[in-house]
């Protein structure tokens, strides 16, 4: 069993407040999570309005599936979620059982 886990750190841009971050992650999330079957949440920064990091995970038998799918997500991040950039990310692969 093979666990990919992923980092990924996003600066939003035009954001004023919350309310409006919560209006760009939330659709971002459901959107990654259904269509990748990923585990996907935000996991830091969550009293920034400029700031988002988001953790994702994947469970595959395969390690070179699991880094293909996280790839998968990031392009999609990068493409769905308006008036930002990503910034950062960090994939790891753990090996389990």
């Amino acid at each position: 069993m093979k666990v990919a886990l992923c980092r990924v750190q996003i600066r939003l841009y035009g954001v004023n407040s919350l309310k409006e971050k919560r209006g760009i992650v939330q659709p971002l999330l459901s959107s990654a999570s259904s269509r990748f079957r990923v585990s996907i949440a935000e996991v830091g920064e969550n009293d920034s309005r400029k700031k988002l990091i988001l953790g994702i995970a994947f469970v595959s038998n395969k390690a070179s599936y699991a880094n293909q799918v996280l790839s998968q997500v990031l392009n999609h991040i990068e493409q769905t979620a308006r008036d930002s950039e990503l910034v950062d990310y960090d994939i790891e692969i753990l090996e389990g059982f």
